[in-house]
């Protein structure tokens, strides 16, 4: 940090290696005032994602675009009284209580899964404590889903209680990260596949027994609704830009494909 022309990129790098013995460096780097406005602002922006600080939710994504009166000074000086606590916006997120003490396989399934989106986010730039997580369900959402498709009982019971907010899950020998929707997104996540939001209409070639709950770089993963038995459906998947669909079977059930798909990672 002492070069000035490497300062910006190397708070980074410093919070990579040293973790939390950085904390005090940064802080004391964002107070001084003789330090460039956008690396004080970058300072505070990489102890803001590492120590889990809500100071700027609410600033532009771009911290060089922060002005000296944006500068959660104030807050910084009470956190260096403090002793510099890390604190946990993911403790603040209200899961499902079956989340913490599963009772089923779905439930354990779930936990599992929740696991590798926490341990995910941990390394990432997210601000939003709910972003990237499974969430309870309004329950008007899951009226109008239901409304629309007969979904087999456990995928019903996964998104009242576990449904993938923005979730974005990185797969093991796999480029592209799988998105798996939560039911705000269902609807929408079949744009595309089986209905033309440009022209407002249903494309014929779709299978209407297929809906689409994941994707990975355009490829869908579907519930097979025709093949529901016992409250639960096979799970297909496909490549897209083939000409036409060709779906095979990698989950007998979406509990499996959970199980053994999803939290494989």
């Amino acid at each position: 940090m002492e070069q000035p022309e490497t300062t910006y990129w190397s708070m980074d790098a410093l919070m990579k290696v040293l973790g939390r013995d950085c904390y005090p460096v940064l802080a004391k780097f964002a107070l001084n005032e003789r330090n460039k406005l956008d690396n004080r602002a970058k300072a505070i922006e990489v102890l803001c994602q590492h120590a889990h600080l809500p100071w700027i939710e609410k600033l532009p994504d771009d911290s060089g675009e922060w002005l000296s009166k944006d500068l959660p000074l104030k807050e910084l000086r009470e956190w260096i009284k403090e002793g510099y606590p890390a604190k946990s916006n993911i403790s603040k997120v209200k899961c499902h209580p079956d989340l913490l003490r599963p009772k089923t396989e779905l439930d354990r399934a779930a936990q599992a899964l929740e696991r590798v989106l926490a341990s995910q986010l941990a390394q990432q730039r997210e601000r939003s404590p709910t972003r990237g997580r499974l969430l309870p369900s309004d329950p008007k959402t899951i009226e109008t889903i239901l409304g629309r498709w007969k979904l087999p009982a456990i995928y019903v019971r996964f998104l009242k209680k576990y449904s993938p907010n923005s979730v974005l899950i990185s797969l093991k020998r796999q480029v592209e990260d799988l998105q798996l929707f939560g039911a705000a997104e269902l609807e929408e996540a079949q744009h595309g596949y089986s209905f033309n939001p440009i022209k407002n209409e249903v494309i014929a070639i779709w299978p209407k027994h297929y809906v689409v709950i994941a994707e990975m770089a355009g490829d869908p993963f579907v519930l097979d609704l025709s093949a529901a038995k016992k409250g639960d459906a096979p799970v297909l998947t496909a490549k897209h830009g083939q000409g036409s669909w060709k779906f095979r079977k990698i989950a007998d059930t979406f509990l499996e494909f959970l199980q053994k798909r999803v939290t494989q990672v």
